[in-house]
């Protein structure tokens, strides 16, 4: 039963086993994890502490079935291994399995990894490490991807297949992402005032679906913004295909973020909504660049409102074109070490920025812009 529940391919051990028995018990009764700081378990200064694989799939197992986690914090302690999740029943299963059954808690990586994250469920909508978050925050996590990465329907994203109404900020996604609509390196949608700040992803994202929505950081914008986030990955679909997002309306924003992509592909047909940073806006775009070398659908283009500032190659890779304003418009705090400010030059050969925490060991492999 268990095994079912936690979507393992084996149990290693007996050991194993009665472990996740007991933390399972534990977490579903507002109980385990030990904190880091004084107030009741799984308050802001004393979270439940996730250190297993399997303890990740607990926080799966309760949110999919029913548990209410609003205003709850769980903190990393270590890095975690997914490994043991690929294949069986299409991989690791997203925490959050629908628009009913969602995160609503608060999720601090603390600057660890979850790596060998699989996912093969190509008629299921909300795919990602979280499928559906509402009122719910997710920071400061780097998630690898392996092998084909995640395949979902509509709202797939590395990070969250659709949240609504909360936030994503200090992650970065490496490895491929493919859906049908709403897909994004980072988040599929993201609905009602949430927001995705100081983010980026380094791997493939695509669409196959006539209604589009992909991008490289966030698929489907509304009513909600993209911040200080860039995406160097090739992004590909049908229609509504940007660097960064795909579709933004309603009260939703692109703001100080930077299209490092190799190219934007139209996939097949003549649809025009094909842009570097977005693919379509009817909202707020401002203080954006794009690497002026990148190809939209097999061809250079000028800079602009949708395209952003031009940054050519030469200046890509430079400190400066990311925190001095009279070069660019991002003007990002760069080496401040901060949740607010977590960006600072990267180690090289990989020189772009990377989170405050990012040591060399967790660098994306070198791409296009090296």
């Amino acid at each position: 039963m268990l095994k079912d529940i936690f979507g393992l391919k084996t149990f290693r051990s007996v050991a194993v086993f009665a472990a996740a028995v007991l933390v399972f018990g534990l977490a579903a009764c507002g109980g385990g994890g030990d904190g880091d700081g004084p107030g009741a378990p799984g308050t802001k200064g004393n979270p439940h502490l996730i250190s297993t694989a399997v303890e990740l799939a607990v926080l799966a197992a309760e949110v999919n079935g029913g548990y209410n986690k609003s205003g709850v914090y769980y903190k990393l302690a270590n890095d975690i291994n997914l490994y043991d999740y690929i294949g069986g029943e299409g991989g690791w299963t997203p925490i959050g399995r629908s628009s009913g059954f969602f995160f609503s808690g608060h999720f601090d990586g603390n600057g660890k990894t979850v790596s060998s994250l699989s996912i093969d469920r190509s008629e299921t909508n909300g795919v990602g490490l979280f499928g559906y978050i509402k009122g719910g925050t997710v920071k400061n996590l780097c998630v690898e991807l392996r092998g084909d990465g995640i395949k979902g329907n509509y709202s797939v994203g590395g990070v969250v297949g659709s949240i609504e109404n909360g936030g994503i900020s200090n992650c970065y996604v490496t490895g491929k992402v493919v859906g049908n609509s709403s897909v994004g390196g980072v988040a599929g949608s993201a609905y009602s005032s949430s927001s995705i700040s100081n983010c980026y992803a380094a791997g493939e994202v695509s669409g196959g679906a006539d209604d589009g929505c992909i991008g490289g950081v966030a698929g489907l914008i509304i009513d909600s913004s993209v911040s200080n986030s860039y995406a160097t990955n090739k992004v590909s679909g049908l229609k509504y295909v940007g660097g960064v997002a795909g579709y933004v309306s309603g009260a939703g924003s692109v703001s100080n973020c930077a299209a490092l992509n190799q190219e934007i592909v139209r996939l097949v047909g003549a649809e025009p909504s094909f842009g570097r940073v977005t693919g379509s806006v009817l909202a707020s775009m401002h203080s954006n660049i794009g690497f002026s070398e990148m190809k939209v659908c097999g061809a250079t283009i000028a800079g602009g409102f949708q395209n952003g500032v031009d940054i050519p190659k030469g200046d890509v890779t430079f400190r400066s074109s990311y925190e001095d304003a009279s070069s660019y418009p991002l003007a990002w705090n760069l080496g401040l070490y901060t949740d607010d400010h977590p960006w600072k030059w990267g180690v090289a050969p990989y020189s772009l920025p990377i989170l405050y925490w990012q040591t060399a060991s967790t660098m994306p492999i070198q791409g296009h812009l090296f």
